[in-house]
C-alpha cells in the first residue's frame, strides 16, 4: 500500500473567506482593459464570498507565454469593476505590456 495514493483522490476545497470564514464560490468574468495598445478582455478567476458580498481572490484564467517586448509593465483598474459586489471594498488591478498591451497579472488591491 503506498501512504499518499489516497491523497490524489481527494477533491480540492476552495478556502474560506478571510474576512467571516464563509464558505467561498468560484466563477469566471470577462475584464475591460484600456492598454495604450487598445483595449483587452482578460478573463478572470474570480472567488467570492456571497455573505460578505467581497472578491476574495483574482487571477487571470489563462496563462500565456510572456510576450518577448523588453518593457516595463504598466498598472490599471478595470475599465469597469468586474467584480459586482454589492459593498465591494476591494479592485482588481491589472498589469499589461507597455510595448504591446499583453495582460500579465490580475490581484485585488485592498
Amino acid at each position: 500500500m503506498i501512504p499518499h495514493a489516497g491523497a490524489a483522490i481527494r477533491s480540492r476545497r476552495l478556502p474560506d473567506c478571510p474576512i467571516c470564514r464563509g464558505p467561498v464560490e468560484a466563477g469566471a468574468i470577462e475584464a475591460v482593459l484600456s492598454t495604450n495598445r487598445g483595449y483587452r478582455f482578460p478573463m478572470l478567476l474570480v472567488q467570492t464570498c456571497p455573505a460578505c458580498d467581497q472578491a476574495v481572490s483574482v487571477e487571470l484564467a489563462f496563462d500565456e507565454a510572456w510576450c518577448d517586448c523588453d518593457a516595463h509593465l504598466e498598472t490599471d483598474l478595470a475599465d469597469h469593476a468586474p467584480v459586482p459586489q454589492a459593498r465591494q471594498l476591494v479592485s482588481v488591478v491589472l498589469e499589461s505590456c507597455a510595448a504591446c498591451g499583453q495582460v500579465r497579472e490580475a490581484y485585488l488591491n485592498h
